[in-house]
C-alpha cells in the first residue's frame, strides 16, 4: 500500500511550484498563515509546518508581526545563477496565442520522440502592463497534453497543467538551458515584441527533464526584450 502525502508537505510543494512559476518576484508578499488555513481548509499547524519547509529551502523569508515575504529559490544560489525580469511595477498577463500539433523531425528529436509520434506547440506572450516582452514556444510530448481542446487560458501556466493533470511539479525537473543574444532580432520576433529596427533580442533554449524516467517533459524557445533581462552571479553562501 503505498503511503499518503502527509498535508502539509502538499501544501509545500503547491507552493513552491506557485513562486517557481513566475507568479513572484523577490519581494514580494506572500499568503499570511490565516489566508492558507483559509484556502486548504486545514489547521494552522499544518501550514506552519509547510511555511517553515518552504524558509528551510530558502523559498519565502518570514518577518515576526511584519509577515512572509518570496525570496530567491535556494536552487538558484546554488547553481549561483539568477535570471531576474525588471518587472516589479506593474501587472504581467499572459496570452496564450496558439496549440498546435506538429511532427517536425528536429522538435522530434528534441523531445527523444519516434518519427511516428507527435508533439504540441503551446506559443504565449507575455506582457508586462501593456509591454510584450517574452514570446514563449513549449513543444510538449502529445501524451503530457491531456486534452489540447480546452480554452486556451488552460496553459497559462505549462506547470500548473503538468501539476494538475499529470502531478508532476517542473519545478522538481532536472533541466538544460542555454541563454544568447541576437542582433539583430528576427522580423516575425521584434514584431511580435513590437522591437524597433535593429534592436537586439535575448534568446533562451531550455529542455527539461523527468528526474525519475528520464523522459523529456518540455522542450522551449523563449525571445525576451532586452529591457526586461538582467542576470545576477553570487557565491552560494553570499
Amino acid at each position: 500500500m503505498v503511503k499518503k502525502e502527509p498535508k502539509y508537505r502538499m501544501i509545500q510543494k503547491e507552493l513552491q511550484e506557485e513562486i517557481i512559476s513566475d507568479n513572484y518576484i523577490c519581494g514580494d508578499r506572500f499568503y499570511s498563515e490565516a489566508e492558507l488555513c483559509t484556502r486548504y481548509q486545514v489547521s494552522s499547524i499544518t501550514v506552519i509546518r509547510a511555511l517553515k519547509e518552504l524558509e528551510k529551502a530558502g523559498y519565502i523569508t518570514r518577518k515576526q508581526g511584519i509577515g512572509t515575504f518570496v525570496s530567491q529559490p535556494r536552487k538558484e544560489k546554488i547553481v549561483k545563477f539568477s535570471n531576474i525580469e525588471d518587472s516589479s511595477t506593474k501587472q504581467d498577463v499572459i496570452n496564450v496565442l496558439s496549440i498546435e500539433k506538429g511532427n517536425d523531425p528536429y522538435y522530434l528529436n528534441k523531445l527523444n520522440l519516434h518519427k511516428s509520434e507527435y508533439y504540441y506547440k503551446i506559443t504565449r506572450i507575455k506582457y508586462n502592463d501593456s509591454t510584450p516582452y517574452i514570446y514563449h514556444q513549449a513543444y510538449i510530448p502529445h501524451d503530457y497534453i491531456l486534452d489540447s481542446h480546452v480554452p486556451l487560458e488552460k496553459f497559462n501556466s505549462i506547470y500548473r497543467r503538468f501539476r494538475h493533470d499529470f502531478n508532476i511539479y517542473l519545478s522538481e525537473a532536472l533541466f538544460r538551458e542555454t541563454t544568447e543574444v541576437i542582433f539583430p532580432a528576427p522580423e516575425t520576433i521584434a514584431s511580435q515584441l513590437e522591437l524597433p529596427d535593429k534592436e537586439p533580442v535575448i534568446y533562451q533554449l531550455k529542455t527539461m527533464k523527468h528526474p525519475k524516467n528520464g523522459r523529456i517533459l518540455e522542450y522551449s524557445e523563449t525571445y525576451k526584450h532586452w529591457h526586461f533581462f538582467k542576470i545576477e552571479i553570487t557565491h552560494q553562501d553570499f
